[in-house]
């Protein structure tokens, strides 16, 4: 048995104090992530997403024009689509967005849509069938975060007073269209996938 600390490292390899050292390394990682795993488990399971809802405020701040009129009306009742480019259910939407965008402004509700993407993915995204002007957030983030936009897209219908009337969350079909149309205007109305008059 070696007396010298020079003779202990004639004895122990220079890899093997290497390996000595990564494993102390590592097991100091496991003991923190178990403590910030178990800060986590005590906050509760699953926390729940603020979303927002009916009589929550929602704001109009920020937003830029990308489509239509550069100045929106934010003291009338508007209708409000919030999308993002790469949502395929905010593109399966359009369809009837632009369908209820008709219905709306016979009822003189101010129509638009809100991206909260990025201006060029917006700019590729919109086209003819965008009939109603839209408006992006200059910072997307803390807009969805202001807004408590916890998914897209939504549908949402807004009180002259800035308060939510009305909010559906989800992409759009036959069934949820309806209920959407007939809460702008006050009448049983179907959807045929065609532009309605």
């Amino acid at each position: 048995m070696p007396t010298t600390w020079r003779g202990l490292f004639s004895v122990v390899k220079p890899y093997e104090i290497f390996l000595h050292l990564a494993v102390v390394a590592l097991t100091v990682e496991v003991i923190l992530l178990a403590m910030e795993n178990r800060d986590l488990k005590s906050m509760g399971p699953g926390m729940p997403i603020e979303r927002i809802k009916v009589g929550d405020h929602f704001s109009l701040g920020n937003l830029e024009a990308l489509l239509g009129t550069s100045v929106v009306d934010t003291s009338s009742e508007s209708l409000i689509f919030v999308f993002t480019t790469t949502c395929p259910y905010c593109k399966n939407s359009v369809p009837y967005w632009r369908d209820l965008a008709a219905i709306a402004k016979r009822r003189q509700l101010t129509v638009f849509g809100v991206s909260v993407d990025d201006r060029r993915k917006t700019l590729d995204f919109i086209d003819s069938s965008f009939v109603y002007p839209v408006l992006i957030a200059s910072d997307a983030k803390s807009y969805r975060t202001r807004n408590r936009i916890a998914g897209v897209p939504q549908t949402i219908l807004r009180g002259s007073n800035g308060r939510v009337k009305a909010i559906w969350p989800v992409g759009l079909d036959e069934t949820k269209f309806r209920e959407v149309a007939e809460a702008i205007s006050g009448t049983n109305i179907t959807h045929n996938h065609e532009r309605i008059q």
